[in-house]
Order: structure tokens, then C-alpha cells, then sequence
């Protein structure tokens, strides 16, 4: 069941909404070529890759038939993949999945980014194709749909990040420094030369320099109503905003400094 490379892979994971893409963008040099959801979906269109991991973490597919699936189409993937590079993936919501994804690529490595919860579930409204529907995600329990479906969109955004933060810190507190790279989207935008040399060293490898224009997008729930802030603060609640103050953010600050 296990793959083994040349060089150990490198997967990019997140909440979803809080910079993964642009941190793909960045994961390109001469010896890492960083692949996106799309390419895996354009291949592989009868399997979103999304999509499986939902089936797996709902209970609704059997683990086993889950490695199967993932490790059958990572070897083909690995076809095309040049043995002298690094690989390099970019799963979205991964951060629930990092021993599945071991179980397969035992000498695998993650770079997770993580943002502002807050901007994170604006930008999960600023886009209509990422907006929970009324069918169960993988968050919510079976017996929480029809609560679920009465939600508004602003409180299904923000359960869905409020159901995925755990994720970060278990990883975090679980995964020794050689494994598992942790950062802020906000780090990234403050001191983008410095992320990007702990992330050479962390994949081994350079990276292209000026190849994509960063442009912060911080701060963006401030716009939010009086209304739409309780409802965040009820949603996350005493032990969401615990672990939110972890990552460190305050409830009371605009946006986390550096």
C-alpha cells in the first residue's frame, strides 16, 4: 500500500478559503512543480478528489477503499512525475487526513497555512461555487442535518470553519518540525521572503523568486454587521476562540501583527 520516493513528497493542506492556492503558486522552483486540485480533477473527473475525501470522512466510504482509490491514482500521477523532483500536492481540508495520507506516503511532509477565521468565512462568502448546500457535508453529523439545512449561508460558513480549526492544532501539537510545517496566512503577507526560505529548507529545494504578485486581502470582516459578528462569536463559542487565540488571534484585534 505504501509509496516511496526518491525525495520525500510534500503536501499543501489547509481549512479551506485561507491561502492555499496562492501558497501553491509560490511552491514552484527547478526541483518542485506544486500540482492543484484541477490538475488531479482534470485526470480523474469521475473522482473529484475533494469529493473522496468528503466519502471518507463522513463514514461513508471504507478507509481501506479510500487508500486504494488514492494510491492507485497518485501512481498515475507519478508517471509524469520526474523521479529527481520533489513531489508536491495541493489538498484542500487535508489537514483531517494526514494519517491517511502517511499510510500511503510514509516519508510525507505538509505545509499547512491557516488564517483569520473570520476572513476565512468572508472568504467563503465572497464565492458563490465554494458555499455550503443543504446536502450533509462532512462536518456535520448525521443527526444535525435538518439543524443544518434551517442555517443560514453565514452560519453554515462559519460551522464549517468551526468544525475544522481542531484539525490544525491536533496536527500541530502531533507531528514533529521535520514533518510538519505551520504557518499564517498573515505571516506569509508580512514577511513573504522569510516564509518562503523556511519553506525551501523545510522541502529541500529552491523556489522560483518574483514569479506571483502578492496581494493582502487582511481584515476583509470588518465589513461584517453587528448581527453577523455575534453569530460568529456564538458559532465558535468560548472553546472555538481558545483555539483560535492558539493560532494567535484575538477577538479583539482587526488583524493578527507580525
Amino acid at each position: 500500500m505504501q509509496i516511496r520516493l526518491r525525495r520525500r513528497p510534500v503536501f499543501v493542506i489547509g481549512t479551506g478559503r485561507c491561502g492555499t492556492t496562492l501558497l501553491t503558486d509560490l511552491i514552484q522552483g527547478p526541483r518542485i512543480d506544486c500540482l492543484k486540485e484541477r490538475a488531479v480533477r482534470s485526470r480523474f473527473p469521475a473522482f473529484g478528489n475533494q469529493h473522496i475525501f468528503n466519502l471518507l470522512y463522513r463514514g461513508d466510504l471504507p478507509e481501506g477503499t479510500f487508500l486504494q482509490y488514492f494510491r492507485s491514482v497518485r501512481e498515475k500521477l507519478l508517471e509524469r512525475h520526474p523521479p529527481e523532483n520533489v513531489y508536491c500536492e495541493k489538498i484542500p481540508h487535508g489537514q483531517w487526513a494526514v494519517e491517511s495520507i502517511r499510510r500511503v506516503f510514509p516519508e510525507a511532509r505538509f505545509i499547512e497555512i491557516y488564517r483569520d477565521g473570520r476572513d476565512t468565512v468572508q472568504s467563503m462568502l465572497h464565492v458563490s461555487w465554494y458555499a455550503p448546500d443543504d446536502t450533509r457535508p462532512r462536518w456535520i453529523p448525521r443527526g444535525d442535518l435538518a439543524e443544518w439545512k434551517r442555517s443560514s449561508q453565514f452560519e453554515k460558513c462559519c460551522t464549517r470553519l468551526h468544525r475544522t480549526i481542531p484539525f490544525t492544532i491536533l496536527n500541530r501539537l502531533s507531528y514533529d518540525s521535520d514533518v510538519y510545517l505551520s504557518f499564517a496566512y498573515e505571516e506569509l503577507m508580512a514577511e513573504t521572503e522569510t516564509v518562503i526560505q523556511r519553506i525551501e529548507e523545510f522541502a529541500g529545494t529552491d523556489l522560483y523568486r518574483d514569479r506571483v504578485q502578492i496581494r493582502p486581502s487582511l481584515g476583509n470582516w470588518r465589513r461584517w454587521s453587528i448581527e453577523q459578528t455575534e453569530t460568529y462569536d456564538r458559532i465558535l463559542g468560548e472553546d472555538g476562540w481558545r483555539a483560535q487565540r492558539f493560532l494567535g488571534y484575538e477577538r479583539e484585534a482587526a488583524v493578527r501583527v507580525f
